[in-house]
Parts: C-alpha cells; sequence; structure tokens
C-alpha cells in the first residue's frame, strides 16, 4: 500500500509540474510589494479584426463570445498566464473563461497570472461625467473596478499603463485627454495613473504593476514608489528594441512582447502591410527551425526569451499552436546558439524582410513603421 501511495503521489506530483507544461517561471523582484513569480509564456487575447459584427477583414475577429473557449482550452492544456486590456473586446469573455475553469475545478484562481491593462485615452463607453476633466488619477481607478466587474475576478495579477499617451496625434489636446499638455505631453497622464497603480499595489488590490508600449523617456513619469515590474512592448524578428531589452534588464524590469510572431494574421492580409514574407518564412528562421526539429514560430519565441529575456504573449485559435507556444520554452530543449541568435536578430530590414522606416512620407501616418504592426510610441511626447 505504502509503495502504490508513493507512486500515486510522484504521478501527481509529475501532473502538477506538467499543468505549467514545463513553462519557465520568471521572478518579478520590481513594481512588487515582494517577489512574485510569472509564467514566461502566456496568451494574448487582442484581435486585431476590431468589429463586433464580423465584418472586419484585417485580421482575426476576436470578440466575448469566442474567446471563452479559447481561454478554457488554454488552462486545460496548462497555460498558465493571460494577457488582456481594459480596451480589448474580449475582457469580460477572457473573465468567464478563467471563471468557468475555476468552477469546474481545474484550475484554482492562485494558479493563474492574469494581466490587465488601463488607458490614459478617454475612449471608453459609460465614462461618468465627473470623470471628464480627471487627469489620470480617479480615472485609472475607475478603469480598473471596471475590470473587476467585466472579469468577475477579485484581483488581477498585473496591472498595465496600455500606452504612454495617444500614438495617433502629433499635438496633445487637453479637450480630448484633459491631463495633456501641448508643451509637456502626457507626462502629466502618465504620473497620475502611476500613482493610482501605487497606490492600488500598496493596498494589495494587485500584485503587480508595470508599463506598455514606453519607450525610455516614457520611463521617467514611473519612478515614484516603484520601478515598472514589466514592460510590454511590441517585440518580433522585424521590430526589435534590443538596446532597451538591456536598459530594462538594468532596472530589474521584465520585458514582454506582444505581436511576438509578427500578428500574422493581420499583416498578411492583402492592403495592411508592406509584409511580402512573414517573419516564420524567413529562410534563416525556416532552416534553424529544421536543424532543431522545432517549427519555425518556436524558434521565433526562443530566440527572444534566450537572446533577450523577452517573455512572451502569442494569440491564436489553434490548440496545436497553442501546445507549441507552451512547449517553446522547455528548458530540456537544446538552446539556440549565440550565432543562431544573432542571424535571427539581423533579419530586421534585410533581404525580403520590410525596410526600417518610420513616419511620413514612407508610411501612412507619422506614427507608423514600415517594420512594425503597431503605431510607434517613442513618437508620443
Amino acid at each position: 500500500i505504502m509503495a502504490r501511495l508513493v507512486v500515486l503521489c510522484l504521478v501527481c506530483m509529475h501532473l502538477l509540474a506538467c499543468s505549467y507544461a514545463d513553462v519557465p517561471m520568471v521572478k518579478l523582484t520590481q513594481g512588487v510589494r515582494s517577489p512574485i513569480m510569472m509564467p514566461a509564456m502566456g496568451f494574448g487575447t487582442f484581435g486585431y479584426g476590431r468589429c463586433t459584427d464580423g465584418s472586419c477583414k484585417n485580421g482575426e475577429v476576436w470578440n466575448n463570445t469566442m474567446i471563452v473557449p479559447l481561454v478554457e482550452q488554454w488552462i486545460k492544456m496548462g497555460g498558465r498566464r493571460i494577457d488582456g486590456a481594459f480596451s480589448y473586446l474580449t475582457q469580460e469573455g477572457m473573465g468567464q473563461g478563467i471563471n468557468n475553469m475555476i468552477k469546474q475545478g481545474v484550475v484554482k484562481r492562485e494558479e493563474l497570472f492574469v494581466t490587465s491593462k488601463t488607458d490614459i485615452r478617454h475612449e471608453h463607453e459609460g465614462i461618468p461625467a465627473s470623470l471628464a476633466k480627471d487627469t489620470g488619477y480617479k480615472y485609472t481607478l475607475w478603469q480598473y473596478e471596471q475590470i473587476l466587474n467585466s472579469t468577475q475576478l477579485d484581483y488581477i495579477d498585473l496591472l498595465l499603463i496600455h500606452w504612454p499617451g495617444d500614438p495617433h496625434t502629433q499635438t496633445p489636446n487637453s479637450s480630448v485627454i484633459p491631463c495633456a499638455n501641448p508643451s509637456t505631453g502626457y507626462s502629466e497622464c502618465r504620473k497620475n495613473s502611476w500613482k493610482a497603480f501605487v497606490d492600488l499595489l500598496n493596498t494589495g488590490k494587485v500584485r503587480a504593476i508595470g508599463v506598455s508600449n514606453f519607450d525610455e523617456h516614457h520611463l521617467e513619469d514611473t519612478k515614484d514608489g516603484y520601478t515598472p515590474a514589466v514592460i510590454q512592448n511590441e517585440f518580433h524578428p522585424y521590430w526589435h528594441e534590443t538596446d532597451l531589452t538591456k536598459v530594462m534588464k538594468s532596472k530589474g524590469t521584465v520585458y514582454q512582447s506582444y505581436s511576438p510572431l509578427g500578428a500574422p494574421d493581420h499583416m498578411d492580409f492583402p492592403g495592411s502591410s508592406n509584409w511580402t514574407v512573414m517573419p516564420c518564412d524567413q529562410p534563416v528562421i525556416q532552416q534553424i527551425a529544421k536543424e532543431h526539429s522545432l517549427s519555425p514560430a518556436q524558434i521565433i519565441l526562443k530566440w527572444a526569451y534566450e537572446g533577450y529575456g523577452v517573455t512572451a504573449n502569442p494569440r491564436t485559435l489553434s490548440g496545436a499552436h497553442m501546445q507549441e507556444n507552451l512547449d517553446a520554452l522547455d528548458p530540456s530543449k537544446t538552446k539556440l546558439s549565440a550565432d543562431e541568435i544573432e542571424k535571427i536578430t539581423s533579419i530586421a530590414g534585410h533581404g525580403s524582410a520590410p525596410k526600417e522606416i518610420c513616419g511620413l512620407p514612407e508610411c501612412k501616418s507619422f506614427a507608423e513603421c514600415l517594420n512594425k504592426v503597431c503605431p510607434n510610441p517613442t513618437v508620443i511626447p
């Protein structure tokens, strides 16, 4: 009987270890009251096909209905980190999928790591009239309450400032965003949002705080109280701010990527970009993938993590791709060599990769880059 109990115990321990699909855990030491662990691989829930009626033709259309089974599948497969935002059309469904899995006993809330984001831009429906002229602090706290209400969660593990300002206008307009200033940009917005974040952290309402789409100069406004735990920026073989990864590492901030594979569902659609070859189809990546018996997507995820310490939030509708993502950073797999990492890093701006050009007249707007999926945050004052 004792032998059977030992075997059963070992099996349970194995299942527990596998429930995280051998995804490495990274320690957050900044932007937290005490160090916490975060899975290096997450599941992104943003959809580039941004319409509710299903008519969008520029990428996968994600909404609150379709995201529920995807979140459930991710958790059942061992995924433990899920990335959302107040502005995503999937936030409510993300919460529903999480709560379904908790109620069914598949996972406990404390085993999950949930991220959400608040905005500086006043672009949400239902903003109380009392916040119409708020310069960021109360507006941020209001958004957090809306996040908890929509997800039906008691807390969020990691809360990020979604953007450092409005990337779509060169002149900050206080009539649209009360804390905007033509002279100082969105500095007051960032400072007041961060003050709200610090208070949420100190009162135990969130476990960690950080930023998204920030450049180095924006970080000057997030110094009080804590250094950001995480910075979540676009990072893939066509766009990678490797110097910024070094800066953040020196600060103890974990670098995290969105669109880690270049958002191929969006960028490959006719008219959406000038990309003729998606990152996964680059010959160098294809060859390295073949040599390691891995998929091109796994090679890109390994390149970012092993080369630059960048954790990831890939999106997918495919269960097979979810499994690939969960397996990509398995520490038992052979690591990429320094030469392989350099070859992938050097793809940007060369050969069939898009040129590294930002702004007018080459791009459609001052905030766009030929080699980037989302607007360029470096232009935000």
